[in-house]
């Protein structure tokens, strides 16, 4: 059997290489980063897990109960998350769903739903990035996914708008979905791929919960460290 498991991972190294979800180089088959671009990796420490902020806001009210980033929207896994969503890297998701998994939290989740995109987008991108994540995250935890829960009815330009201006227009740019019942009595696992004020994850928590879930989790493959002109076209 061993001497078969070689010449299989030798046939798919060889044919199908794996590439790393942050920069592309060919991996292993099993491997889902390579070594030098997970040392680069800066993972997202020394935080609240409640809100999800490294200066805990727990004092203003938001509507899921936890938030959880893998790393900072920084450099290899930067560029990792906008690969994922110009071209829906299978790699991008393995790596993020593998750290969920891994998380104290995910023993207890009933089900997944992910940050919906709007009819218009879908078309133009061909792909839900965040729906891709969730698929292998429900996989990975083996918890069902959901994907009817919510609906995206408005897009907004984020970085022609104030932070408050920007609440005003989550609110307005997400329903739930009026036939979902799955959802009651439940922990659910909320997936978004970045965190930056928390204004979707809090708009989407509150319908979650709207749909009857006892409780949100979010997880996000990373958190914008600091709020700027410049990154606020990425405001969740």
């Amino acid at each position: 059997m061993k001497t078969l498991s070689r010449i299989s991972s030798f046939v798919l190294d060889l044919f199908f290489p794996a590439r790393c979800a942050l920069c592309d180089r060919i991996v292993k088959y099993d491997e889902c980063v390579c070594n030098d671009c997970l040392s680069k990796v800066r993972y997202y420490g020394n935080y609240c897990k409640t809100c999800g902020f490294t200066v805990c806001r727990c004092e203003s009210n938001h509507s899921y109960d936890k938030a959880l980033c893998m790393g900072i929207y920084d450099g290899v896994l930067k560029e990792g998350i906008l690969r994922l969503k110009s071209k829906m890297s299978q790699q991008m998701c393995r790596f993020f769903a593998e750290w969920v998994r891994g998380l104290p939290e995910a023993e207890n989740i009933d089900a997944v739903v992910f940050v919906p995109m709007t009819k218009k987008r879908f078309k133009q991108s061909g792909f839900n990035h965040s729906k891709a994540l969730a698929k292998y995250v429900s996989s990975a935890i083996d918890k069902p996914l959901v994907c009817n829960a919510l609906v995206k009815v408005k897009d907004y330009t984020h970085h022609k708008l104030s932070a408050n201006e920007r609440r005003e227009y989550v609110n307005e740019a997400y329903e739930c979905a009026a036939s979902v019942k799955s959802l009651s009595g439940k922990t659910v696992m909320l997936v978004d791929d970045i965190m930056t004020t928390g204004a979707t994850l809090n708009k989407c928590a509150s319908l979650i919960k709207d749909l009857g879930a006892k409780s949100v989790i979010c997880v996000c493959v990373a958190k914008v460290e600091k709020i700027s002109t410049e990154n606020t076209a990425h405001t969740k």
